[in-house]
């Protein structure tokens, strides 16, 4: 994800930067909107301590609901994922009083008068006394991973377990800095789709996707033609369909190109494109696909209409293609 800067005759490139796990969560302490956007989350807690399990940040939603916030500067998917999950399993014991302790050592560390976590909570979110009371607090608990630029691995637990209903966000991030000034480049790339109410879940959960059962999800649905194209770009391409657990992936020189993941019942597919995409062609494509998102080994988008297949082949996957093959 490069970040250039125009300085009036040309783009100069900003190297991106490894911070420490300290600064950034320095940074999410000041400010967690990067987290979750325009929803503002109130932080109550930084490195405490839950049955002897230190967390990194802690923080209230509007409805009370904590959101436990692991910073990652390097990742290792089956540690990150059985951290977040051991702190939220702790954190969902807390009480009242507890999370109010949690808030007053805080509050205190950073030298701020503290009164109730109630009457505090309400003057953060602004509502009126009464809307909440304390019986509200932690009901539910929101998991947020903060990490660099992933891979695919980290992606799929994050995006199955939200799946299985678990109000898990990963967000993927890079850091630049350019003369004194930090820069930071974030995007939800978990989290957003399940908010859209995309479940991009077969109809067979837990069944091999082959080009049959592809071809049989969409035997009534509009798009029948533009999948057996799809399939016929494919071949032509020289591009290898190997079937996985809920989704086909495709391969070309033996390395990931596509991975197809169809909706649940053939309204559209799901496309997983492998390869490195400039921000100003992400914003060109969204004009196009407008749920496309970008993570940190491609991009993602549905096909929901056949006038979409050309260009997402002349844009997205001849380009690709020949990326990976060497010819880009």
């Amino acid at each position: 994800m490069p970040l250039y800067r125009w300085d009036g005759k040309r783009f100069r490139l900003i190297s991106d930067v490894r911070l420490e796990d300290k600064r950034i969560e320095d940074m999410l302490e000041e400010d967690p909107t990067v987290i979750y956007g325009d929803e503002p989350i109130m932080v109550i807690g930084r490195e405490g301590r839950v049955e002897g399990k230190r967390y990194d940040l802690l923080a209230l939603d509007r409805k009370g609901n904590t959101v436990v916030i692991e910073v990652k500067r390097s990742l290792s998917p089956r540690n990150t994922i059985g951290q977040v999950l051991e702190y939220a399993a702790r954190v969902s014991k807390l009480g009242y009083d507890e999370l109010e302790r949690h808030a007053r050592r805080w509050f205190e560390s950073r030298g701020r008068r503290f009164t109730t976590l109630l009457e505090e909570h309400r003057r953060f979110f602004r509502y009126e006394i009464g809307e909440l009371s304390e019986r509200d607090f932690n009901r539910r608990q929101r998991l947020v991973i903060f990490a660099p630029e992933g891979d695919d691995t980290m992606f799929e637990i994050a995006r199955y377990l939200r799946g299985l209903g678990l109000d898990i966000t990963y967000v993927s991030y890079l850091a630049y800095e350019e003369s004194g000034e930090t820069f930071i480049s974030a995007e939800r790339v978990v989290g957003k789709i399940a908010e859209e109410g995309e479940a991009y879940r077969p109809i067979r959960r837990g069944r091999y996707l082959t080009r049959d059962e592809l071809l049989r999800l969409f035997e009534s649905s509009e798009l029948r033609e533009t999948v057996e194209r799809f399939l016929e770009y494919i071949d032509s391409a020289g591009g290898a369909i190997r079937a996985r657990v809920e989704k086909m992936r495709v391969t070309i020189g033996g390395s990931w190109w596509i991975d197809v993941r169809p909706s649940r019942r053939g309204a559209h597919m799901r496309l997983y494109v492998y390869g490195e995409f400039m921000p100003e062609e992400v914003a060109e494509l969204r004009e196009i696909f407008p749920d496309l998102i970008h993570i940190g080994t491609g991009v993602a988008f549905n096909l929901t209409s056949p006038d979409q297949l050309e260009p997402a082949i002349k844009l997205i996957f001849e380009p690709t293609r020949l990326a990976i093959i060497g010819e880009g």
